[in-house]
């Protein structure tokens, strides 16, 4: 019995999946490097919940988020996922800049970071 309690006791420290309130996960899984513009108008909920997106692991945020548009690997197995939030590069569109959510992974796969960034677009394709 004492064994049991134990287990379920390391079991309830497990992290949940991760979900966001007023989050659109198909639509946004739908707009591939944001060329629809559709997670431009999801952005604003996702960077007001970052703290939930803290703590959860790969799997968890391919499964709210789906596949990366571009996925980093940095020294000391870090690795970033990218999610273009306005047309990214691979886009047609008369755009000079891009935005883009960036999730920071550390060497034991749980997210550590949460950042929105505006860039320049360096390879864009016209």
């Amino acid at each position: 019995m004492y064994k049991i309690l134990l287990m379920l006791f390391f079991l309830s420290g497990c992290t949940t999946s991760a979900e966001l309130i007023n989050f659109n996960a198909l639509e946004w899984k739908s707009d591939l490097f944001g060329c629809g513009n559709i997670r431009n108008k999801q952005i604003t909920q996702v960077v007001a919940q970052k703290e939930a997106l803290l703590g959860k692991s790969e799997k968890d945020i391919l499964h709210l988020f789906g596949a990366p548009d571009k996925n980093e690997l940095y020294g000391r197995n870090q690795k970033f996922f990218v999610y273009y939030t306005s047309p990214g590069p691979t886009c047609v569109t008369n755009n000079d800049s891009t935005s883009y959510l960036s999730i920071r992974f550390n060497a034991i796969g749980v997210s550590s970071e949460v950042l929105h960034y505006s860039t320049p677009l360096q390879d864009k394709v016209e």
